[in-house]
């Protein structure tokens, strides 16, 4: 984006910021209000306000693992709670099937023979399709972007988006 568009952009939300501002803020000769700060990430398409700050790069990088070590934890957490409900289910309809009640139909039957590895996948599908073939010739594209459209990510952009 120009200057002179996100000065206009910047404009149009209510801010007095002209070219000028942006390349003062820039150059970080002009500081952010936190309003500011908080409308640039919007135009921008950014995720949080520290997407404006340049960091060290181990910083960045240490940033990311954690995001990606919490989210493994959030998944590792539930899927053994998946296991469990689907566990108690299991308990749940013997107890019923012992005392005459026949609870089980195709509903139940599929959740009992679920697999939370497979349901993930289904309802997660990749944010964006990533296969060797369309990280080919694509500028930015490294060995770690191949590596990742080679493995899992990859082979399930394929299933799922072909």
């Amino acid at each position: 984006m120009s200057q002179a568009a996100l000065a206009a952009a910047m404009r149009s939300a209510g801010f007095k910021w002209s070219q000028p501002t942006v390349a003062a803020v820039e150059k970080g000769e002009r500081g952010l209000k936190l309003s500011e700060g908080e409308r640039l990430v919007a135009i921008l398409g950014l995720e949080q306000l520290e997407d404006l700050i340049e960091r060290p790069a181990d910083a960045v990088i240490a940033a990311a693992l954690g995001r990606m070590e919490s989210a493994a934890t959030q998944l590792e957490t539930a899927a053994l709670e998946y296991w469990d409900a689907q566990f108690s289910l299991a308990r749940i309809l013997d107890e019923l099937a012992d005392r005459g009640y026949d609870m089980a139909d195709d509903d139940t039957a599929r959740w009992i023979d679920s697999d939370p590895r497979v349901d993930v996948l289904d309802v997660a599908p990749p944010i964006a399709p990533v296969t060797p073939r369309a990280t080919e010739g694509v500028p930015g594209t490294g060995s770690w972007m191949r590596r990742l459209a080679a493995g899992p990510y990859g082979k399930h952009s394929e299933r799922t988006r072909g």
